[in-house]
């Protein structure tokens, strides 16, 4: 289950903490050491698995808001990024044109919903989310502007990058719970699903993504 991937996960940070080891980088590379593990977990949380999509009844809009805590930072670039200091946030359009923001690592950041927020909410027409709470947390309906199709042929689909396996992975959980010590980097797709089928629609976004953090020019 994702919530003994993610306990197991914490307990090997919370046993570098009490001894001593903060350096990020360093808790990067000790975490490797369960990739093995960890690889066959996410493999088994069901990958592909469809993000859910388009509920509208008593949702509360969370419109773009301008809040900017503090050092964090936002920038439409992708070079000379340190990937083991920040958390990145990437946005892949429909016509596959892509933005790359960025925020330093902090204690303050924990999910990839207040990564997104953090980094979309200070956009212009950054992010519109329904919040239903409890089980179901945030709901993506547009971000930079651009809306889920109303006649159902792409959605916005989150994607995360694994500590643990050192690849690009549909999230396996919602965006509320998905922590960022295990899926430091993350990407939100527009995903085509009208008269594209599933696997080639993955593989393509996949190529998008690339097998680093950051795509390589």
């Amino acid at each position: 289950k994702f919530s003994d991937f993610s306990k197991f996960a914490k307990k090997i940070l919370a046993a570098m903490a009490l001894a001593g080891i903060t350096n990020v980088k360093a808790r990067r590379q000790a975490l490797k050491l369960s990739r093995p593990c960890a690889k066959f977990a996410c493999l088994t949380l069901g990958i592909g698995m469809c993000f859910i999509n388009g509920f509208q009844s008593g949702a509360l809009k969370v419109a773009a808001k301008a809040h900017g805590g503090p050092g964090s930072v936002a920038r439409p670039a992708a070079e000379g990024i340190n990937v083991d200091e920040v958390h990145l946030l990437r946005v892949i359009k429909v016509d596959g044109t892509e933005e790359v923001f960025t925020a330093p690592v902090s204690s303050k950041l924990t999910t990839a919903w207040e990564l997104t927020d953090e980094l979309l909410g200070k956009e212009e027409n950054g992010m519109e989310f329904d919040d239903y709470g409890g089980e179901l947390g945030h709901m993506v309906q547009s971000i930079l502007g651009e809306k889920n199709a109303e006649d159902g042929s792409w959605f916005w689909a989150l994607f995360v990058y694994g500590s643990f396996t050192q690849e690009w992975l549909r999230a396996p959980s919602r965006v509320d719970s998905t922590d960022l010590d295990t899926f430091p980097h993350i990407a939100w797709v527009a995903f085509r699903t009208a008269a594209v089928d599933r696997r080639e629609e993955n593989d393509r976004v996949m190529k998008l993504l690339g097998p680093k953090p950051v795509k390589e020019s």
